[in-house]
Order: C-alpha cells, then structure tokens, then sequence
C-alpha cells in the first residue's frame, strides 16, 4: 500500500465526524471549529470532495493494480458515505414542517427574483405617470382607458365610489371579485409568453393614472386619492405581485437552450406556485 493511499482511512474519519456533527443539534463541532449547521454542512461537503478525489486518484493510477484491495475499500467507503448523506437529507426533510418548507421556499423565491419584481413595479410605476400625462395634457385619449359613463361622473363630481357606503357588504364584494379576478388574468397571461401579464400590469396602470391625472384636472382628485388610500396601496401592490409571478413561467419561453424548456417551465411554475399560494390570503383580506 502507497503512502497516498493511506490518506483514504484518514479522510474517511473526517467525513464519518463531520456527519456525526450534521446530525448533533445545532450543528456544532467539539474541535474543527465550524460554529453553526450551515458550517457543518459545508465542511461534510469539503470532506466528502476529498475523499472523492483520493479515490479517483487511486483508480487513474496504473501502479496499482485494478483488483488492489485499497482500490476497493475506498470505493466502498465512498458509497457508505454517500448514501449516509442521502440518509441523512432525507431523514431532515421529512422531519421539517410543511409549513417551513413552504416558508422557506417562499422566501427564497423572493430573493432569487426581486430584481424582476423591481422592474415589474418600475413598469407599473412608468404607466401610471404616463396614465396621469394623458389626464392632464390628453383627455381626448381618456376615453381609451375609462369608459364615457365614467368620464361624466368625474365631470359631475359624482363620488361614485361613495355608493359603496350604501351596501357595504355588496361593494366589499364587488371590489374584491374584480382584484381577484384581475389578478388572476394577471397571473395566467403571463405565463403565456409573459406579454400578457405586462398588458394587463401596464392598462391598469394607464387607466389609474389616466382617472387620477382627469380628477385632478377638474379639483375631483382629493376624494378619490381618500378612497384609494384605504385599500388601493395593497390591492395595486398585490395585482403586481401576480403579475410577476406568472412572468416567472413566461420567461421560460425566452431562454436558452430550447432543450431544457420542459424543465425550465417546471421549475417556473414550482416557483410561481409557491409565490400564489403566499399571495392568496392577501388578497382576501385585502
């Protein structure tokens, strides 16, 4: 036996002591120094690498024969461990609460796609100036956005979302079939090739805008801005959120390579399943 191959009994103790510390609570070393479990995982992780590496280092070299009884213990050691690594992810998985992992997973779908959800909210942002511009300076073009019904009641400085008072309930009601439903729309259209979801992001932008900027033009613009601040901030940011998760699934269709887009659709919509199922209850209870 070389002296390189009696590296393979040493390296195997490391990794057979770093996963006994993965499995301790916490994750704490007595004497290697990692501090956390997130530490212990990356140490397993390193010595498991070398090990690996020693073994494949045995196999490619041609003084040792293929039958060489350090061969085949290592081999074996490297399965034990791997399949100890195996053991030991399952065995935490199955010991996390639904409810963590979908939290967890939630969370980290946030993180991994805030930038689109920034420019997303930038999109939404830009139309509802642009939406205000035409308000203000084009009201000949109110008419693409808002309907004439609509365009009178602001001449007339009818509320009529004060008509809500009348029938709470009724009005609660019709608010909230009309978010579900647009976000909804929001949602599956832009799944479809992502455009779908930026048109509806962007017409309910312009059309906010639009409204708001002709209230304003005619001194109408303080009692809806009192209507809109008691649950339009949620209700718009929410609308949003859906809109972008569905663009999660609709960007797939504009990466490369074509061969991989079953499995980048699956994983978008894995993703854009767990940021609905966290959008859901918002929406309720806005």
């Amino acid at each position: 036996m070389s002296r390189a191959s009696l590296r393979v009994p040493t390296l195997a103790k490391a990794l057979s002591h770093s996963l006994a510390a993965l499995e301790q609570p916490g994750g704490r070393f007595d004497s290697r120094g990692a501090s956390n479990s997130i530490d212990s995982a990356f140490r397993a992780v390193e010595d498991y690498e070398r090990l690996a590496s020693e073994v494949y280092r045995l196999r490619a070299d041609r003084k040792i024969r293929a039958d060489d009884p350090t061969i085949e213990q290592a081999e074996e050691l490297l399965a034990n461990t791997a399949q100890d690594i195996v053991s030991f992810t399952r065995q935490d998985k199955a010991a996390e609460p639904a409810y963590t992992t979908f939290l967890r997973q939630y969370r980290s779908a946030w993180r991994r796609h805030m930038s689109i959800f920034i420019f997303i909210t930038c999109l939404f942002v830009a139309s509802c100036f642009l939406g205000w511009n035409i308000g203000v300076n084009q009201p000949d073009y109110l008419n693409l956005v808002a309907s004439q019904d609509l365009v009178e009641m602001i001449h007339d400085h009818d509320a009529w979302f004060d008509r809500l008072e009348k029938n709470p309930m009724k009005g609660a009601m019709d608010i909230a079939m009309n978010n579900i439903r647009v976000a909804i729309t929001g949602f599956v259209l832009g799944a479809v090739f992502g455009f779908g979801g930026i048109y509806i992001l962007v017409f309910n932008g312009l059309a906010f805008g639009a409204i708001l900027g002709y209230c304003a033009t005619h001194d109408f613009d303080e009692p809806l801005l009192s209507f809109v601040a008691s649950h339009g901030p949620l209700e718009l940011t929410l609308i949003v959120a859906s809109c972008f998760a569905g663009l999660l699934i609709g960007r797939a269709f504009y990466r490369l390579p074509v061969s991989k887009l079953r499995d980048r659709l699956a994983e978008g919509a894995k993703e854009a399943g767990v940021l609905a199922l966290g959008i859901i209850p918002w929406l309720i209870l806005a």
